[in-house]
């Protein structure tokens, strides 16, 4: 008898370039964050994969043994890119491929990082049920959440991130941002960002701070974002 197991769905490139405005331009109320569930992990940062060229695949590999020096196997799944002047686009990828950031315009994926090993990275491979896959750790660039933060424009949650004078939620109240502005990081000290003030309503200080995290959650959006 014949296997009638049906193929794997994969997202052709037009749902695929759908998807990345979808992802580029979307902000939520809740954590900035569309479709991120209110008890998903902070993680350590975000893998990229920068998508220029002709990349070849990213592989996404079932849990790897982490206590053995051995060549990975045949991946899981993958991500497969289409070959453009300057910028590849995406080809194929599962259906549940829901990344933190999906900007092919600028060229890069970013995944939320659960866990960082010599070789591998544990990434969110789905933003709204965290399932998660491995990646070879020599194919994407891991960047910390200060780092990530610095080189995004920010938006906010009016009601949870109020702008203060000085990195404490005792410091007195500066303003309380509207959900569509942008602000633009200028330092990162623990769970606090130092933003510039341009572009607010009325007389303010050049900066204020806002809390990015409470050390489990994010509290802002336009992550990846230029």
């Amino acid at each position: 008898m014949e296997d009638e197991t049906p193929a794997p769905v994969r997202w052709p490139p037009l749902l695929l370039a759908m998807l990345a405005l979808c992802l580029t331009g979307t902000v939520s109320a809740q954590h900035g964050l569309p479709g991120v569930a209110p008890a998903q992990p902070l993680g350590l940062g975000l893998a990229v994969a920068r998508v220029t060229d002709a990349p070849a695949p990213l592989g996404l590999y079932p849990p790897p043994d982490l206590d053995a020096d051995a060549e990975a196997g045949a991946p899981a799944d993958s991500v497969t890119f289409v070959p453009r002047r300057g910028r590849a686009s995406v080809g194929t990828a599962p259906p549940w491929f829901l990344p933190e950031v999906l900007d092919i315009a600028r060229g890069h994926i970013g995944l939320r990082v659960r866990t960082l090993a010599t070789g591998w990275v544990e990434v969110v491979t789905n933003r709204s049920d965290g399932r998660t896959a491995w990646l070879r750790r020599d194919r994407v660039e891991v960047l910390g959440w200060p780092d990530v933060l610095l080189q995004s424009l920010l938006t906010v949650d009016p009601e949870r991130t109020p702008l203060r004078s000085r990195p404490s939620s005792d410091a007195p109240l500066l303003a309380t941002p509207l959900a569509d502005v942008r602000l633009r990081p200028l330092a990162v000290r623990g769970n606090w960002v130092r933003v510039s003030t341009l572009g607010l309503a009325g007389p303010r200080p050049p900066a204020g701070w806002l809390r990015w995290t409470d050390g489990e959650r994010l509290f802002v959006g336009g992550i990846g974002q230029e």
